[in-house]
């Protein structure tokens, strides 16, 4: 966390998984951390290369604010943005261990 944002640095997914709504299960984790933090955005730190481009892809639907390297998502309309990007909106749930919620991520 740094300020008001959840900072995520390194975000690893399988490419036989992405595309399967499995980035949006995530994100949805990540918007509850970041709400029990009292967080105002998620940030996404994005390092250019030609494996990660269904990521890229990702980050560009649902994130608003985008530089090359950082992408911003405001809490405030995160669900909002994960449903449009979604294929099929709440298919996944997501349940948080509390100790996970309030824990420092690395």
């Amino acid at each position: 966390q740094e300020g008001n944002s959840l900072v995520v640095r390194a975000m690893a997914l399988s490419c036989a998984v992405l595309g399967k709504q499995v980035e949006h299960a995530v994100l949805a984790a990540l918007i509850k951390i970041a709400a029990g933090r009292a967080c105002r955005q998620l940030e996404f730190q994005y390092r250019a290369s030609e494996r990660n481009q269904p990521m890229l892809g990702f980050l560009m639907a649902v994130a608003g604010n985008a530089t090359d390297e950082k992408y911003v998502l405001p809490l405030d309309v995160a669900e909002a943005r994960l449903n449009a990007a979604a294929v099929s909106a709440g298919a996944w749930t997501v349940e948080m261990a509390r100790d996970l919620e309030n824990s420092s991520v690395h």
